[in-house]
């Protein structure tokens, strides 16, 4: 937990320090780019995805794995081969069909050219030196994603492109390379590490396609020079959101099944939570909602003696709850929930036999969240959940810190 933690704290440091720099010294318009240049804001936007993706390179990231092999071990599809061009299609969709871009056609296809090149020699490049194998001992060339990479490049240069017309461009560019990553990793092909990372050298080498774009045209062949892609001040109202989270998850309690002790490992969880303020409740800079949230997680349980097997524990929970968020300085808004919902245990013995109890869950959790660009949210959480069912199976203290990429709804 302490290598998300210190990364996720290290980021925040730094970007309210980049932040608070005023960015219209010299000629530099406050809503313009300067064309031959990028900003330190810019580079803001991947560091995220890269930090974290080389803090849960090994064991960290493999950890994730684990959901994958619990809940569809037989997952197959060919999809993500395709879907990794899906935000580059949209990209040249909408300007073939004469929504006003940043670019002409010759600048954006040099730009695009030049981010294609960066991508495809800095992550290749990364994989022969590292040779990590891949989860499903294939080859030896997973770290970073590929797949991801391209995705995540061409969705940001929709973004780039078409993000001052409409976040909802952003939106599904950037959904659509999400799904490729999450494709890659069901399809054993990739830890979560490795498309994290990705995405993260997608974002960073369109931005650099960009910088040197602009040192070859300077201010030829731009038709719009708004700013789509500086970070933008913390909103004065919540961010109403949905959106898929990751977290490592900890039973705090022993457990006791069939008169076995078992003591849970460090585990891992996938969530999928929304959060709707309502204008009504807007308190100055607070504001007030339902928060909905649906999480699956799974640990393993070892046993303390030489008699039994280890134990698959998945959980569970559907929840509901109100919300609050406060916004604190320009940094980040911070915020609480309360939830109390639907629990489901599953402990899977050894040989596959599985055991089912519903139950009942309450919970609460701490959270940090930050709009990077239009549409687009990063957030930091830590939760406890108690998750109560009928004997013979055991009650559930867990506490979870994770991180999640979020649409914002408008």
């Amino acid at each position: 937990m302490k290598r998300i933690i210190l990364p996720a704290i290290i980021w925040i440091i730094i970007t309210q320090s980049l932040l608070g720099q005023e960015v219209t010294k010299g000629k530099i318009h406050p809503d313009r780019v300067d064309s031959s240049s990028i900003s330190i804001k810019e580079v803001i936007i991947p560091a995220p995805f890269i930090i974290a993706g080389i803090s849960l390179y090994g064991k960290s990231g493999e950890r994730f794995q684990q959901l994958r092999q619990s809940f569809t071990p037989n997952f197959k599809t060919t999809a993500d081969n395709y879907l990794r061009f899906a935000p580059s299609l949209l990209l040249y969709s909408l300007k073939i069909s004469g929504v006003e871009s940043r670019s002409t056609w010759g600048r954006l296809l040099a730009t695009n050219a030049l981010s294609a090149i960066i991508v495809t020699g800095s992550v290749n490049a990364i994989k022969r030196v590292v040779k990590e194998p891949r989860p499903d001992g294939s080859e030896s060339d997973a770290f970073p994603s590929g797949h991801t990479a391209i995705a995540f490049m061409g969705a940001h240069m929709v973004h780039k492109e078409f993000g001052h017309k409409s976040p909802w461009y952003t939106v599904a560019a950037y959904s659509a390379a999400s799904a490729t990553a999450v494709l890659r990793v069901l399809n054993n092909k990739h830890y979560v590490h490795d498309v994290i990372m990705g995405a993260g050298m997608g974002i960073l080498s369109t931005e650099l396609g960009y910088m040197f774009g602009g040192l070859i045209y300077r201010d030829r062949g731009l038709l719009n020079n708004e700013s789509a892609g500086i970070i933008k001040d913390v909103s004065n109202s919540g961010y109403s959101f949905t959106g898929i989270g990751l977290e490592y998850q900890r039973i705090l309690n022993k457990i006791s099944i069939d008169g076995r002790r078992y003591y849970p490992e460090t585990g891992t969880g996938i969530s999928l939570e929304s959060i709707y303020y309502i204008p009504p409740l807007k308190i100055k800079s607070s504001n007030f909602g339902i928060h909905l949230s649906g999480n699956s997680g799974t640990t393993i349980g070892k046993k303390n003696n030489l008699s039994g097997s280890d134990i698959n524990i998945k959980t569970l929970s559907l929840s509901i709850g109100p919300a609050l968020s406060l916004k604190v300085g320009n940094i980040m808004r911070f915020g609480v929930t309360a939830e109390a919902g639907y629990s489901r245990l599953s402990l899977v013995d050894i040989q596959s036999n599985e055991k089912n109890y519903n139950g009942f869950y309450t919970g609460a959790s701490l959270f940090c969240e930050r709009e990077i660009i239009n549409g687009i949210l990063l957030r930091v959480f830590t939760r406890n959940r108690n998750s109560f069912h009928p004997k013979p199976a055991p009650d559930l203290n867990t506490i979870s810190v994770g991180g999640s990429m979020s649409i914002s709804l408008y």
